[in-house]
């Protein structure tokens, strides 16, 4: 689900809610506590993993569907937030900033935040030391048959424009944070 500084984060293939942080040079690994009980009803979930620069402190965030009174098609999402050495997951009580994400949501780590496309073709941002949600601005992007997914490149966000048959783009955010300072 995510490497940082050699770590890598796992979610197991079919149970979804258990997660591992190993280092595959000492092949020594932890389980991370679940963030929720599958007596909760569950649905999808979204497993991010980065470091707070300034702390070195490991965190993995999970973001997890839950149907409301067992309607399916309306989803209430919960945020959970472990640091690496703690017993258990921190719900962040405040969600409303959450836009609804991809299941199948691409991940960047940069400037200290984790990235996702949303649904609705948005960067979304998680700082991993402020434990809040935003929204990173955009290019212009021409979106052909599909759309965009996010990587990190020399610390940098990245998006790859994979939408059109006959070509790739590639931008990069040279300022974090400002739409001006995206390069083609």
């Amino acid at each position: 689900m995510g490497s940082c500084n050699g770590l890598i984060c796992l979610v197991h293939p079919t149970k979804r809610y258990e997660i591992y942080v190993c280092n595959p040079c000492t092949g020594k690994y932890i389980k991370v506590p679940p963030p929720v009980s599958m007596l909760d009803r569950p649905g999808d979930i979204v497993i991010g993993f980065g470091v707070v620069p300034m702390t070195k402190k490991y965190k993995v965030l999970a973001i997890v569907d839950f149907p409301l009174h067992g309607d399916f098609n309306r989803l209430q999402q919960k945020v959970f937030v472990y640091a690496l050495g703690d017993t258990t997951s921190i719900q962040l009580k405040d969600n409303s900033s959450v836009l609804r994400l991809g299941q199948s949501a691409c991940k960047a780590f940069a400037n200290g935040a984790l990235h996702w496309v949303s649904d609705a073709n948005l960067i979304v941002s998680f700082n991993m030391d402020t434990e809040e949600f935003s929204v990173i601005p955009r290019p212009e992007l021409e979106l052909g048959c599909g759309s965009f997914t996010l990587r990190a490149f020399q610390g940098k966000l990245m998006i790859l424009n994979t939408s059109f048959g006959d070509r790739i783009e590639i931008w990069v955010m040279k300022k974090y944070g400002v739409a001006e300072s995206w390069d083609s």
